[in-house]
């Protein structure tokens, strides 16, 4: 289970995802079915793409009206790490459609090096704490970005009712 921000995850309900040593995109859409715990189902996907254009391709591809939501699993990415990142996308998108931002969003389970990010995008750190059976772990998920995209999450960071998944 969540606390109320959205920022506990459970590691052994993180979405189930196996991908291999690739560079690849996992794409996702929202099903508008419910869980049993009350969440969307999330449909995903996987593509493989060349390395030198991962995170741009990822934001690219989260425009598309068919899109709901994309992360980026560089092929040295912990699956687990790029688990988490589904699960905060999911969150952070949801988020974002009930606040009437833009939901387009794209997550990496770790930072991207400087070099990788393309101009023009900007990266946001999201704080999450993991549950796994021998207690709570801090990580970050981060979050891919276009500059317009940016403008506008952080004007609205400052209004408390979007709670920290702004």
């Amino acid at each position: 289970m969540t606390d109320a921000t959205g920022r506990e995850f459970e590691a052994d309900r993180l979405p189930g995802l196996t991908v291999g040593y690739q560079d690849a995109l996992i794409v996702g859409a929202l099903t508008g079915r419910l869980t049993g715990n009350g969440e969307e189902m999330l449909f995903h996907d996987f593509r493989r793409v060349s390395s030198d254009v991962l995170i741009g391709a990822g934001v690219g591809v989260a425009d598309l009206s068919t899109v709901g939501l994309v992360v980026i699993h560089p092929h040295y990415m912990p699956m687990a790490r790029s688990r988490l990142a589904l699960a905060v996308a999911g969150r952070l998108r949801r988020r974002r459609l009930e606040t009437g931002l833009n939901p387009n969003v794209v997550t990496i389970g770790a930072r991207p090096s400087s070099g990788e990010v393309p101009d023009g995008l900007a990266l946001v750190a999201h704080p999450v704490q993991v549950h796994e059976a021998d207690g709570w772990y801090e990580r970050a998920v981060w979050e891919v970005m276009l500059a317009e995209q940016y403008d506008e999450w952080s004007h609205h960071c400052s209004r408390p009712e979007l709670g920290w998944l702004r």
